[in-house]
């Protein structure tokens, strides 16, 4: 099993308002799953947290997911946010 930062698009069941945020994502036999919620930064040294926050920074370079289920799909995302 291997993880990597992902940015997850969220939709509120009850409104429909759409928010991205940054999640730890495992890639396991061809599936994406993810943590239980959202990450923040942290490091144990400033050298740490600039690492940590540089490789969420990448996250928005990838495929934006989507959780369905128990598992992560991407989706396509226009313009800045929709």
């Amino acid at each position: 099993m291997t993880w990597t930062y992902r940015v997850v698009k969220q939709t509120c069941e009850d409104d429909g308002h759409v928010q991205f945020a940054i999640w730890e994502v495992y890639s396991y036999g061809g599936k994406l799953s993810s943590t239980v919620d959202h990450k923040a930064p942290i490091g144990t040294s400033l050298e740490e947290l600039r690492a940590d926050l540089e490789k969420m920074l990448q996250a928005l370079d990838r495929p934006v997911l989507e959780k369905k289920g128990d598992i992560m799909v991407e989706v396509e995302v226009q313009g800045d946010g929709g």
